[in-house]
């Protein structure tokens, strides 16, 4: 999206990806403030001191704000801008690049909540639960481990997991790695005696 704004903050550019987005036509538009058509009532004062920032020399980075379309849907607009002078005489217009991130807050935030949701099952279950790195250190390790073996997680983080397993073991704990190293997404078990403390 690309629109421009003069001082006042009143569109006098508004492009062809600007009108499919909003459902707006440029005639729609002209001359009127962004904020009394096209943004949340929740969001204007957020808009007008983006814009006063710029009235007033400031560096402004992004600015993430909903657009309210012409059919009442919200989209999350990542907005930049900068001032180009237009003459001694005239204000400077302030051009604002706008790109749709709704999908992508949307993705972000179902992520966010899928992690949460895997981090309380593995924070909670009562198995010992152990994730490790190529060479069998100790990536992340369930707190669990305090009740079932006696040591504190990060007594184990950045170890390698052979050095727990008993000596009679070790050999099979070591195909068991080389099996999950080299066969990703197939699944089996091993039973292996740890040390506690």
């Amino acid at each position: 999206l690309l629109v421009g704004l003069d001082g006042e903050g009143r569109i006098v550019h508004f492009n062809a990806a600007a009108e499919r987005l909003s459902g707006y036509s440029i005639q729609e538009v002209m001359g009127k403030h962004l904020w009394d058509f096209a943004i949340a009532d929740d969001a204007r004062e957020a808009c007008k001191s983006y814009l006063q920032s710029f009235r007033d020399g400031r560096v402004v980075d992004t600015l993430e704000q909903y657009l309210l379309t012409k059919d009442g849907s919200r989209r999350l607009i990542s907005w930049r801008a900068s001032a180009l002078s237009r003459g001694k005489r005239r204000s400077p217009v302030i051009l604002a690049v706008g790109m749709d991130i709704t999908e992508r807050r949307i993705a972000e935030d179902a992520m966010a909540s899928r992690e949460g949701f895997f981090r309380m099952l593995i924070e909670n279950a009562l198995d010992l639960v152990t994730v490790l790195g190529s060479d069998g250190r100790v990536i992340y390790v369930g707190p669990a481990v305090k009740r079932l073996l006696g040591y504190a997680q990060e007594e184990l983080i950045s170890r390698n997991i052979i050095e727990f397993i008993h000596p009679d073991d070790k050999v099979a704990a070591k195909a068991g790695l080389d099996f999950a190293l080299t066969r990703a997404g197939i699944t089996g078990d091993i039973e292996l005696r740890i040390r506690d403390r």
